[in-house]
């Protein structure tokens, strides 16, 4: 039995931000597991760019009293370890899962009320000891009279995660990306011998980033694809949609240099920035591929004409739209707005994105749209005439 000091550093660490990179070690043996994380935290402080590396609980060593209660001696006093160790408890801290309710007569407000031995009889061992057990009958006794006492040492706190201890390594990224971070600290954990009944995770920011962008790769995919459907619907057409779709692989490696040149990691605010890119390259192959079904229905073009003729009226209108887009995502981009620095990837995103994509709308889109449309004669309107 000991009695926590609250883990008030904990709170301030670790919940209150949780760090960049988190390494659980989960089993049953402090002992072991507190040797493990030494190990493996002087391992992570030799790789560069790991800083701030600490392992909680902080203080293993925390001064506590173990009290080792004679079970037999207490059923003949018809008490069980439950009902010793609940008064105990409730004896120094109060019983605050099941507080008494006491009521204002003046305000008639309610104020939780828990009961507890006052401080003076909170100090010594002897305090301890004397703490008043009460049985079934009513009878009262001693906690010495059934119980040994010892001064040992332990933990200030046992963390447990799927019913097994954990203890926490906690590091953050110093002039690295966190990325490049893990990736060492994986290597790092895979290398590392495990004892038997022990499993080391790595956890905090790397894991919650790893699940966002699964759910983005999925939001993404979901993207396209109903980008894809209205298009079908707008065009009455299956084949059409393909030529505008074409063009938006060729973004991401506009994306990729980007975000290398500017030094930018990709984060889920990264990932919003290419949906975004996604949508508005999409809408200039619309504006392109539109007027070019237009042309051949309306003006009875030839395939080869109406996309000459549409390419050149619709090369101003998809600049237009790229270029007014990319220039006023500059200052977000460069960082000059107030706040707008967690902005910043999804501009540069979006920016090196539409540098790339637009060119290949104004080309690669009516190329393929002729290669689909070879064989057909005939095209119906977008929007049918009344």
């Amino acid at each position: 039995m000991y009695f926590a000091a609250g883990g008030m550093i904990k709170r301030i660490v670790n919940y209150g931000s949780l760090g960049d990179v988190v390494v659980e070690l989960s089993g049953h043996s402090l002992r072991t597991g507190l040797s493990l994380a030494r190990m493996l935290s002087s391992k992570m402080k030799s790789l560069p760019g790991v800083g701030d590396v600490r392992i909680m609980p902080q203080d293993f060593h925390y001064p506590e009293y173990d009290v080792q209660v004679d079970r037999i001696k207490s059923a003949l006093l018809g008490m069980n370890i439950r009902d010793i160790s609940s008064t105990v408890l409730w004896s120094f801290v109060g019983n605050e899962n099941n507080p008494s309710i006491y009521t204002d007569p003046a305000t008639g407000n309610e104020y939780n009320m828990v009961v507890q031995l006052g401080q003076a009889y909170q100090k010594s061992l002897e305090d301890l000891e004397n703490v008043v057990l009460t049985n079934d009958a009513q009878k009262t006794t001693l906690l010495r009279e059934v119980a040994r006492f010892h001064r040992s040492s332990g933990p200030n706190e046992i963390d447990r995660k799927s019913m097994n201890r954990v203890i926490t390594i906690m590091a953050n990224p110093v002039g690295r990306p966190l990325g490049e971070i893990s990736s060492e600290i994986r290597g790092l954990i895979s290398r590392t011998p495990v004892p038997p009944g022990f499993h080391i995770f790595l956890s905090g920011q790397v894991a919650q980033q790893k699940k966002a962008f699964q759910s983005m790769t999925v939001a993404a995919f979901l993207a396209v694809l109903l980008v894809y459907m209205v298009l079908a619907t707008q065009f009455r057409s299956f084949r059409d949609p393909f030529a505008i779709l074409f063009s938006l692989p060729m973004c991401l490696p506009g994306i990729l240099w980007m975000l290398y040149l500017s030094g930018t990691r990709f984060s889920t605010i990264a990932f919003m920035g290419i949906i975004m890119t996604v949508g508005i390259s999409a809408s200039n192959g619309v504006l392109l591929v539109d007027y070019i079904n237009r042309l051949r229905v309306e003006k009875g073009l030839s395939l080869r004409e109406a996309i000459r003729q549409g390419s050149r009226t619709r090369l101003r209108p998809v600049l237009m739209t790229s270029l007014a887009t990319i220039l006023g995502l500059i200052p977000m981009a460069l960082g000059l707005d107030v706040g707008s620095s967690n902005s910043a990837p999804l501009a540069r995103t979006v920016i090196g994105g539409l540098g790339l994509a637009t060119p290949f709308t104004l080309f690669l889109v009516p190329a393929v749209y002729e290669a689909l449309n070879k064989k057909r004669s005939a095209v119906s309107p977008a929007f049918p005439q009344s």
